[in-house]
């Protein structure tokens, strides 16, 4: 059974306290830490265009290990093979 005594009573209002002061301290997540790293590119890097494609789950997963085994993301991949597409 627990106890209510003034020792008690004082150990839970600092403990509120501090629950209340590290509530006040904002995680880097919400801060802006994993800010839009977009924003900052020069105009001429910046990506501002979406293309979405359907296509068969083992097509993505040998494109996905092409790129991979070159060093680069599937979307960059993607961009590399279509801006060499007229070469």
């Amino acid at each position: 059974m627990f106890c209510i005594d003034n020792t008690n009573i004082f150990i839970i209002i600092k403990v509120i306290a501090n629950i209340r002061e590290l509530m006040k301290q904002k995680s880097p997540r919400l801060t802006g830490y994993h800010q839009n790293k977009n924003a900052v590119r020069p105009e001429d890097v910046k990506t501002n265009a979406v293309i979405q494609l359907r296509c068969r789950s083992r097509d993505k997963e040998k494109w996905q290990d092409i790129a991979t085994a070159k060093g680069l993301s599937l979307s960059a991949w993607i961009i590399e093979i279509l801006n060499n597409a007229d070469n």
